[in-house]
Parts: structure tokens; C-alpha cells; sequence
């Protein structure tokens, strides 16, 4: 007769937290405030020994980091664009050029976050954790 096996308590102890990291990048579309508390948990639980840990924690600290840069981006866009549509007086082609920015931001972090995944619960590292994209 053959036996189950069941995970123990190790494996799943091992990914839970980067899997709460990931699950907070992808909550923060709805709740903003858990894009800022997803790099902390992955800040203080990245000193670890194992290599494929170590990369999706470094893939989660870029993702909050290149996040920023772009958000950064699009909020200076909004800023002057009261000042760009007074120039040229096309207010709605700023505005629609905003909110392609802010769909590719999201869709960006929904896949980055996809793949976190993906990877994690295969228990193989990020291919390659520095990249600005989808980490491959």
C-alpha cells in the first residue's frame, strides 16, 4: 500500500513569507498601503542561507524599488500636467496617456508578482532577480 506524503511544517515555514510578500504587492492594487509593507516583511526575513529564498527576496526588494521609480514618474506626469494642457490644450490625451501608465504599472506588478509565484511554488529560484521586468 502506498503512503501519502504529507508537506511538513518545514516546507511551507520556509516560502510562507516571501508568499505574504507577493500576496501584498498583488493586495496593494485595491489597498495602497501594503505596496509599503510588503518590502519591510521582505527586509527582515531575507537573511537567509537558502539561494532560492535569497533570490525571491531580492526579486521582492527590486520590485517595491522600481515600483517607486515609476510611480514617481507618473505622479511628476500629473503634477505638470495642468501645465502641459494649458501649452497645448490637450488635457484628455494627458490624461489618457496617465492612465496607460497606471494600467501597464499594475498589469507590471500583477505578472512580476504572478511569476514570484510561479517560481516560489516550484522551489526554484528567480531566473534573474535583477531584472527590471519579469525576472527572466
Amino acid at each position: 500500500m502506498t503512503q501519502l506524503s504529507t508537506p511538513t511544517s518545514q516546507d511551507s515555514i520556509k516560502t510562507f513569507a516571501p508568499k505574504i510578500v507577493y500576496a501584498l504587492y498583488l493586495i496593494s492594487i485595491l489597498f495602497p498601503l501594503t505596496f509599503f509593507i510588503a518590502p519591510i516583511v521582505a527586509y527582515f526575513t531575507k537573511n537567509t542561507e537558502n539561494e532560492v529564498l535569497h533570490s525571491h527576496y531580492r526579486f521582492q526588494i527590486r520590485t517595491f524599488w522600481i515600483g517607486m521609480v515609476f510611480s514617481l514618474i507618473l505622479i511628476v506626469l500629473w503634477s505638470i500636467s495642468p501645465v502641459v494642457s494649458m501649452m497645448t490644450g490637450s488635457f484628455l490625451i494627458l490624461i489618457v496617456l496617465l492612465g496607460l501608465g497606471l494600467l501597464s504599472w499594475v498589469l507590471w506588478l500583477v505578472i512580476r508578482s504572478a511569476k514570484g509565484f510561479k517560481y516560489l511554488n516550484q522551489k526554484q529560484p528567480i531566473p534573474n532577480p535583477l531584472s527590471w521586468m519579469f525576472g527572466e
